[in-house]
């Protein structure tokens, strides 16, 4: 049996209880929303309202804000890379997707 000793990084683990307190109080929102409904409908279009904006103001602030601190973190980890064809050619990457899928003719499938 073999045991890793992996590094936990503290912004993974900040972010991982961050979506996790999310997703639990999402789940009871919709819940109370719900409840809401069944007794009182008059009531459910504000519940509907507050429910909205709990999720688009965490999605709002949270996913830029993720997107630029991986960011800061690959450009810190790859100095000198400046674009995607400089990270392929670093790497020896040779994937072209477009030009691959053009060589297929509809005429020519495979055989098993």
């Amino acid at each position: 049996m073999k045991i890793f000793n992996k590094k936990i990084e503290f912004s993974k683990l900040v972010i991982g209880a961050l979506v996790s307190t999310y997703f639990i109080v999402l789940i009871l929102g919709i819940y109370a929303v719900i409840i809401m409904m069944i007794n009182s409908p008059e009531c459910s279009v504000n519940a509907l309202i507050a429910l909205f904006s709990y999720v688009g103001t965490v999605n709002a602030i949270s996913i830029p804000f993720y997107l630029t601190t991986k960011r800061d973190e690959n450009l810190q980890k790859y100095p000198d890379i400046q674009t995607i064809d400089q990270y392929k050619e670093i790497n020896n990457i040779e994937t072209d997707m477009g030009e691959n899928l053009s060589n297929i003719n509809n005429d020519e499938i495979p055989s098993k």
